[in-house]
């Protein structure tokens, strides 16, 4: 008996090993994103931490030699630096994740098309009385239907990473 698992290793044997290899390599990016995502939010929150009670966040950097120039600086230029570095951050990341997904869509498109031709190869090997018995619009239907069945799962997985 198949389970889940075996079903999607069988689905990903049908495939080439480049689309396989640039389906696993979105997996990774899109975790990698998620991190991103995670960290811009965690800067909002040190933000308001930040300016909720500016003394005190001072202290606590004492402990990092890294974040020590911040001593020198005014209440107003480490508001200011805080926006700018939020902003700079912000203007990065989603700048990361515009590509992300351009290109995540366009291999969404060749994975799609990969599989619509390897339906319409399998059909074309049908018996000749077959194209007779169907209509062709019933036959285009079927591949473009199959296909975006069969992309839309693979995509659910990886939207679901």
């Amino acid at each position: 008996m198949l389970n889940k698992k075996n079903i999607f290793l069988k689905s990903l044997s049908i495939l080439e090993k480049k689309v396989v290899t640039f389906f696993f390599l979105f997996a990774a990016i899109s975790i990698f994103i998620s991190f991103i995502e995670l960290i811009g939010i965690s800067f909002l929150g040190t933000f308001i931490m930040f300016l909720t009670d500016i003394n005190g966040f001072l202290e606590k950097t004492d402990k990092f030699d890294i974040l020590s120039f911040m001593q020198n600086f005014s209440e107003k230029d480490l508001i200011y630096f805080f926006l700018i570095s939020i902003t700079v951050f912000f203007i990065i990341k989603n700048t990361i994740v515009f590509i992300f997904f351009y290109f995540f869509h366009k291999f969404k498109a060749y994975f799609t098309f990969i599989i619509s031709k390897k339906i319409f190869s399998k059909n074309l090997k049908n018996e000749y009385e077959y194209f007779l018995s169907q209509k062709k619009s019933k036959i285009i239907h079927d591949v473009r239907e199959e296909s975006e069945r069969f992309t839309s799962v693979f995509f659910s997985i990886l939207n679901i990473f």
